[in-house]
């Protein structure tokens, strides 16, 4: 056993490499972040949060968190508070559910019982789910835009298109069993 080795005798152990590699990262960015709060406190601070608060006016800039900018779109799009939370249900459940409910292909079929026809061919299937992204993204970016004339006309429209876009359909589906 003289001349043989073992994988123990060849093995080089990294584990001290990585810990001090580690340790000067958490080292270097602790005192990045310590530099930044305590020298360079505003750096990052928005101008407007220096604007002094008013109770009766809410400042232009705020916008919600972008998973609910297309719910803010459609909020903005009714001038009645009630109908816009209902109207925000809808969107969700014709962007979402509906399509999950009318799809052949995942066996929730609803064409027995509520009346639904068959949904579509699968192209026309296809086009209706990319439009159905494209209305969501447009949803998120005029959700982040303020509050301004064409912004606010937008949502309304595209919001009524949506939803005359699911009654013609419908009508459409009648048509077809006549």
């Amino acid at each position: 056993m003289d001349g043989s080795s073992t994988e123990d005798d060849e093995a080089v152990e990294f584990y001290y490499f990585y810990f001090i590699k580690d340790l000067f990262a958490f080292i270097l960015m602790s005192l990045l972040f310590a530099k930044l709060v305590f020298h360079k406190p505003n750096l990052l601070a928005h101008p407007d949060n220096y604007i002094p608060a008013s109770i009766s006016v809410t400042p232009a800039h705020l916008v919600p968190e972008w998973y609910f900018l297309p719910f803010y779109a459609v909020l903005r799009a009714t001038p009645d508070k009630f109908g816009g939370f209902l109207l925000m249900f809808l969107v969700l459940a014709d962007l979402f559910l509906l399509d999950i409910i009318m799809d052949d292909k995942t066996g929730l079929d609803l064409n027995d019982d509520s009346g639904l026809v068959d949904y579509y061919d699968d192209a026309e299937h296809e086009i209706e789910e990319d439009l159905d992204a494209g209305l969501l993204f447009v949803y998120f970016f005029l959700g982040g835009r303020d509050i301004d004339e064409p912004y606010t006309d937008l949502s309304s429209g595209l919001t009524l298109v949506q939803f005359l876009d699911l009654f013609d359909l419908r009508m459409e589906e009648e048509e077809g069993h006549e």
